[in-house]
């Protein structure tokens, strides 16, 4: 079994509940088990419809991940979820406000040989930089930037003393890349991977992660990281015909396992599975299956 390192998990406040009721929860995994799959297969679907229906499918399904996160999303369950799939670590990702900073930070420090922390940058808990280098100045070394969930575009001013302070520091910046058409985002048309072209050389310093590949756009992601070279790709909802194109385009050191657990739940097997598919398959090796996993995080996180 190949060691894995997942590059983008999310962990939900724990719920209060009772001991019967912990219980049903724990037995409604498995029979959710199954409309997971078809959600997971169904995602992968939506991206070659025509943009206005894309729209209507992603404003009427986004809602459909809630199930899950009652079911799945806490603590225990990510470490549960990690030791069944041989996880070694994960890098733990805030969802200001349901999950903030501060949240993050604390529950990774309940696992800190397993979780990595990583901040948020967003106006409505980090007004100067002063915020961000406390943060730093903690041991964070992953920050994360989603203009659809925070509302500001990669064009505004805001950005800017951030991301020369990261600069300076060679840190990691994970980007979420793809328009999500929802009203649970602020901006969902914002968060297309060529608003942040300008960032990738003004940065050079920065190794910025591509979440998702510009989702149901992947060929825009893919096409960047293949540009620049202090930018990468991470798995995250991508089908594994995508993958393979990602792998023959900029090659395996920049492609890196990532699940965005535990959203519609599974996510790990799901992408794992659709990983191992390509080996599998022979069109990739065992030592680059061994480096998805988790030698280019490794790299990375050095």
């Amino acid at each position: 079994m190949f060691p894995i390192i997942d590059f983008h998990v999310h962990v939900y406040p724990a719920l209060p509940l009772s001991s019967e009721l912990k219980k049903v929860r724990s037995s409604l995994k498995s029979v959710l088990e199954p409309v997971s799959q078809l959600q997971h297969n169904a995602q992968s679907l939506i991206r070659k419809f025509p943009q206005f229906s894309r729209k209507f499918l992603e404003e009427i399904t986004t809602p459909s991940v809630i199930p899950h996160l009652l079911i799945e999303s806490q603590f225990d369950d990510l470490i549960t979820e990690m030791n069944t799939h041989n996880v070694e670590k994960a890098v733990v990702i805030p969802h200001p406000p349901i999950i903030s900073n501060d949240f993050v930070y604390y529950e990774c420090r309940k696992a800190p040989n397993r979780l990595i922390t990583s901040t948020f940058i967003d106006p409505q808990t980090m007004t100067k930089k002063e915020d961000l280098v406390a943060f730093y100045n903690q041991g964070v070394r992953i920050f994360k930037i989603n203009p659809i969930q925070s509302g500001v575009p990669a064009e505004a001013p805001y950005y800017n003393d951030f991301l020369e302070y990261l600069n300076s520091k060679k840190a990691i910046v994970i980007l979420h890349t793809g328009n999500i058409y929802s009203h649970l985002f602020k901006a969902p048309d914002k968060g297309d991977v060529k608003n942040f072209i300008p960032w990738f050389t003004r940065y050079p310093d920065i190794k910025f992660l591509l979440a998702h590949m510009n989702f149901n756009e992947p060929h825009r992601a893919i096409e960047q990281a293949s540009l620049y070279e202090n930018v990468f790709l991470l798995t995250s909802w991508q089908p594994t015909d995508v993958i393979e194109k990602a792998i023959n385009k900029v090659g395996v050191s920049k492609i890196l396992f990532a699940s965005d657990w535990p959203l519609l739940g599974g996510n790990i097997l799901t992408q794992k599975n659709r990983i191992l598919q390509l080996f599998k398959n022979k069109k990739i090796s065992e030592q680059d299956l061994k480096n998805i996993f988790a030698e280019n995080a490794k790299h990375l996180l050095a």
